[in-house]
């Protein structure tokens, strides 16, 4: 026994090197394998089938945000038109991932978002009038239409 009556520490099994052998604790306890198996199978199954939902998300607030930003340009070209008292051009590229207002840089729509407007484009005079046209946006099944009306320059969305 120590000097405060525990007994003293067994020796190690080795006998040479004077080390200490360790007893077992109770309550001490470690994962399994087919504990972390299951866990990973889990985890991998909850990705599974979510990964596909959140591609749909994905594609959803791309043609949300495609939506916003074709009726902000359109608005833009409007308002710039009217401000500087010269006609300005708004027109989609050739692939329609792009948006242009006329002496701005293109503005590239959301994948897979794609617009498409009249071939000239829609062009806004100063007095507020446009030449007018519809702007369409689509992204896989769903689409948008937005008028310009030619009278007023007004943007309305289509039902």
């Amino acid at each position: 026994m120590s000097a405060i009556g525990n007994p003293s520490p067994l020796p190690h099994a080795g006998g040479a090197g004077g080390g200490q052998c360790r007893e077992p604790q109770t309550g001490e306890r470690g994962f399994t394998l087919i504990e972390m198996l299951v866990v990973v199978g889990i985890t991998g199954l909850i990705a599974g089938l979510a990964w596909p939902q959140l591609l749909r998300m994905e594609a959803s607030a791309g043609f949300a945000t495609a939506g916003r930003m074709t009726e902000l340009a359109l608005r833009q070209a409007h308002a710039d038109a009217v401000r500087t008292g010269r006609a300005v051009r708004f027109a989609v590229d050739a692939g329609g991932t792009a948006l242009f207002i006329s002496n701005r840089p293109l503005e590239p729509l959301p994948p897979p978002a794609r617009a498409v407007a009249p071939p000239d484009g829609i062009l806004f005079f100063a007095d507020g009038s446009a030449s007018g046209g519809d702007v369409a946006i689509a992204s896989g099944s769903r689409s948008r239409r937005l008028h310009v009306s030619p009278d007023s320059g007004a943007i309305e969305v289509a039902p």
